[in-house]
């Protein structure tokens, strides 16, 4: 066995007792993976995990790059012709952290810290309006963000939940980019006013989403 191969083995193992207390029936048995009549193309997940309404697919990679990117972009869309079914990464000997879900009242707090922060680092300001999506994110879906969330994934649980328009989520995906950069050390990376604005705007009008939670996953 390789390298890799032993790093996907215990990474499957770390995350099978995780996904077990969560009420997953989990497979990861070559040939039982291959009875799944949706697989084709020749693509077979690295795991399948079962539960009612929750059917999720697992693809473990090792490192990010831009060709494993596309790769799982190619497989996310495949999986998302599949009712019932979800798509799931799991980054090969990276560790599960477990976030709990925010308070409401702390997710205003922080609106109002990112809205000050407007007037004198718009920088810090996005990165914290990001780090508010995904704790609302979390506040309405628990059970499907006790990981940490890329700001993809946040902006597909908001739009698909219909929490946020269309256009807010198209404004949305253009800031990933800017966010990304920020956090990856591009200092200079330029922040538009209008669109932090609009973030605000945004994250107020997800806080009024909260009271109603109970009709999204818990």
């Amino acid at each position: 066995m390789n390298d890799y191969a032993l790093i996907e083995r215990e990474t499957l193992e770390k995350m099978k007792s995780n996904w077990e207390k969560q009420g997953f029936e989990v497979i990861t048995e070559y040939n039982k993976l291959k009875q799944y009549n949706f697989f084709t193309n020749n693509y077979i997940p690295d795991a399948i995990l079962l539960k009612e309404n929750d059917n999720v697919i697992v693809e473990i990679i090792r490192k990010f790059s831009p060709s494993t990117d596309t790769k799982l972009e190619k497989i996310k869309t495949f999986i998302s012709e599949k009712d019932g079914w979800r798509f799931q990464v799991v980054y090969a000997g990276v560790e599960s952290t477990i976030i709990n879900k925010t308070s409401y009242i702390s997710i205003l707090n922080t609106i109002e810290e990112a809205k000050i922060l407007e007037e004198t680092n718009e920088r810090a300001s996005l990165l914290l309006y990001w780090a508010i999506f995904e704790a609302i994110a979390r506040h309405i879906f628990p059970k499907r963000t006790t990981k940490p969330q890329s700001p993809a994934r946040v902006i597909e649980l908001l739009a698909s939940s219909g929490n946020i328009t269309p256009s807010e989520a198209k404004l949305l995906r253009e800031l990933i980019k800017v966010r990304n950069q920020l956090i990856h050390g591009a200092l200079e990376e330029e922040v538009d006013e209008l669109k932090l604005t609009k973030m605000h705007h945004i994250s107020i009008d997800l806080t009024k989403s909260l009271s109603q939670r109970d009709q999204f996953e818990k």
